[in-house]
């Protein structure tokens, strides 16, 4: 369910499987009729076919780079192993027969909420659906003629059929919340309440924040479900990460974490969440490193889009210099016994996890140089200059690396 209240089928897809979000949307349809619907139907058809989709093109790309897709986590939910044994551990999945069942009536256990846009930063690597914020920006800037600020919870007939939906699935496993911040939402602390009025704590609940809001009465509540996890996104643990993810606080961040981690149980957990891209290659692989002494999983997505902020964008010597570092890293985290398999937030299978993820990080920083590469360095320099005249910051001042780099595509503030 998107920021606008129209229905989707993965978060990580490049577009929905339809293109009229006010007919399939909370606003006019419920999640049952939704699933029933024809978009949906002619999907799943498509997914067990031998057929590529051109919406999971995302994960595609993150295979390729022997990165931990969402394909392949939300697969192994379903004990299915993508890259091992795929056809045997798919028709021993305890969900093969609903996988392959025609009936209709059934209804998805895991659903995936954008709660509006609402939000309290401008990240560069962000767009105006996503961030209230930034679509004041762009809106300032002339780059849109109306706000795109929505908030699909503040409409009572879309949020009285997600309550009812969520009534209507009395094996609903888990809600995961992103936003905008959902912390900002005021629906968000109504629907836990909810859900513990009706006796729903069976529900595994997790949601993606920024991490500039700690509220301890909010953490409380979703202790008492089967279980939590809050995901902090995290772009560095330097002063980059508020480079990147502007108004944000590293230090308040890093202190809201560090509470966060003191509070964790067996079903209370944090999982860092990052976008790893051209402007955090650069130290990342102490990002991982740390995470590594925190014992925290990365649950990452390889920036596509915009497609200047790539990491391949780089000039190559200066990509091929950084790849040592997290070799040093990877080397420096043992595997654990079983080296193939990591769910994302197992911290059990942690080694795994974070080797694979620096083992990603070099694939990437050896990938070949885009057909376009002078284009995009071009509006890397036009984006940067735009943001950072915005927010008074000078990209020199955090990248000293990339000096060279910055004067050769003009980039001045």
């Amino acid at each position: 369910m998107y920021w606008d209240g129209s229905f989707g089928a993965c978060c990580s897809e490049r577009h929905a499987p339809h293109t009229q979000p006010s007919k399939y949307n909370l606003r006019s349809m419920t999640v049952a009729e939704w699933y029933r619907s024809e978009p949906m139907q002619t999907m799943r058809q498509q997914i067990v076919s031998d057929t590529k989709l051109s919406q999971c093109a995302s994960c595609y790309r993150e295979e390729r780079i022997g990165h931990e897709s969402r394909r392949i986590k939300e697969n192994f939910k379903s004990v299915i192993f993508t890259e091992q044994a795929f056809d045997r551990s798919y028709q021993q999945s305890p969900m093969y027969a609903d996988f392959n069942s025609a009936d209709t009536a059934r209804q998805p256990i895991d659903w995936h909420i954008d709660l509006g846009n609402e939000c309290n930063l401008a990240c560069k690597m962000c767009n105006p659906r996503a961030s209230s914020r930034i679509s004041s920006i762009y809106k300032k800037w002339q780059l849109i003629e109306e706000s795109r600020n929505a908030n699909w919870t503040a409409d009572p007939r879309a949020w009285q059929n997600f309550l009812d939906g969520i009534m209507s699935v009395p094996n609903l496993n888990r809600l995961h919340f992103m936003g905008g911040e959902p912390l900002l939402s005021k629906r968000f602390p109504e629907l836990l309440e909810f859900l513990l009025q009706n006796k729903r704590q069976a529900i595994s609940i997790s949601f993606v924040t920024n991490g500039t809001i700690l509220d301890q009465n909010l953490i409380d509540k979703l202790k008492q479900f089967r279980s939590c996890d809050i995901e902090v996104s995290l772009e560095s643990i330097d002063k980059n990460n508020h480079y990147i993810r502007q108004g944000s606080d590293t230090a308040r961040v890093l202190e809201n974490i560090e509470n966060l981690c003191t509070q964790q149980t067996d079903s209370f957990h944090v999982v860092l969440r990052s976008v790893p891209q051209l402007l955090n290659i650069n130290n990342y692989d102490q990002y991982i490193a740390w995470a590594w002494r925190q014992r925290l999983p990365i649950q990452s997505i390889p920036l596509t889009q915009p497609a200047y902020l790539q990491i391949v964008v780089l000039p190559v010597a200066l990509r091929k210099s950084m790849i040592a570092r997290y070799q040093t890293v990877r080397d420096s985290i043992p595997p654990n016994a079983v080296a193939g398999l990591s769910t994302g937030r197992n911290v059990g299978a942690l080694g795994t996890l974070l080797r694979r993820e620096c083992d990603a990080m070099i694939n990437l920083l050896n990938g070949p140089e885009p057909d376009d590469v002078q284009q995009l360095r071009a509006e890397l320099s036009t984006w940067l200059q735009r943001w950072d005249q915005e927010f008074g910051l000078d990209a020199r001042d955090y990248y000293p690396e990339y000096q060279e780099f910055f004067d050769a595509i003009q980039y001045q503030v």
